[in-house]
């Protein structure tokens, strides 16, 4: 089977270079530091209140602490991919060979990808201890696992974007991660004033106001992973976050996820577009 070779050389400095095992380790590490301190948080409340429903949101919380952890990943693997191609001065050397700048990104993008799926596999024996206490079964993990990878793909694919626009590896991380948090807090944010402005207009005319989520909402990331928990915990999650008070929120995970997917494929699209030496001559025209 023939494999991309960006990825092939990717992968092989990777697993030559102490850079990647050592923060691997240190996420692994802050996983299960934080796993550690909230399941002995709620064995405390177990103890105390004998309420043992409420170890369903250790695997609310686990789940929600690697989602935040692999979406800061993914961008910093890809923002850098194609500017320090350009800062060593190799990307001309690249575009001569006979590889398409759309093989050059797919590469760029697997190796990253790649990266983050072993994350994903090496945490996964953290959620052995949510399997123990009940109330998750298997078929939730995989579905958050596949969550994982989407997320993983779409950051990826907008650091990618921004590092063939930018010049420099440092705009295009900045860049990358100020998209990501419009579409993460700049949606939220938004809502919430939108919301608030229904509930006072509602008040006035003595009705109650049912929140319906706002097409930018669709847009947010943490909206796939929001809907998928509800699905899967149902009104446990309340406690935590407000789901359950969110109408259509059962059915929001399938819109997410293709709008991103079609951010994603924009996003590779105009990268290749970028990348292309042939668009400078054009433009030279």
């Amino acid at each position: 089977m023939k494999i991309n070779p960006v990825w092939r050389k990717e992968l092989v400095v990777t697993m030559r270079s102490i850079k990647f095992p050592l923060t691997l380790a240190i996420s692994l590490g802050i996983i299960s530091a934080l796993v550690i301190l909230v399941f002995d948080g709620l064995l405390t409340q177990v103890k105390f209140y004998g309420n043992l429903t409420s170890l369903t949101a250790l695997y609310f919380i686990t789940t929600l602490i690697e989602f935040v952890i692999i979406g800061l990943i993914a961008p910093t693997l890809t923002a850098p991919a194609i500017c320090g191609e350009k800062e060593r001065g190799t990307l001309d050397i690249l575009l001569s060979t006979k590889m398409s700048p759309r093989s050059i990104i797919l590469g760029k993008l697997w190796a990253s990808l790649s990266k983050v799926i072993l994350l994903i596999i090496a945490s996964t024996p953290i959620f052995a201890i949510t399997l123990s206490l009940g109330g998750v079964s298997i078929s939730n993990i995989f579905e958050m696992i596949l969550l994982y990878i989407a997320t993983a793909i779409f950051c990826g694919s907008v650091g990618l974007f921004f590092s063939s626009f930018c010049k420099s590896t440092k705009g295009s991380i900045a860049s990358t991660y100020v998209f990501l948090s419009v579409l993460a807090f700049g949606t939220i944010i938004i809502t919430l004033i939108y919301y608030n402005i229904l509930v006072n207009k509602y008040a006035l005319l003595g009705k109650s106001l049912d929140p319906v989520i706002p097409v930018w909402l669709y847009f947010n990331p943490g909206l796939g992973y929001g809907s998928i928990i509800y699905n899967q915990l149902g009104a446990s999650t309340n406690s935590i976050l407000p789901f359950g008070q969110i109408v259509g929120i059962e059915k929001a995970w399938i819109v997410n996820l293709i709008l991103e997917g079609i951010m994603t494929i924009v996003m590779l699209f105009a990268a290749t577009y970028m990348l292309n030496p042939l668009r400078k001559r054009r433009i030279k025209k």
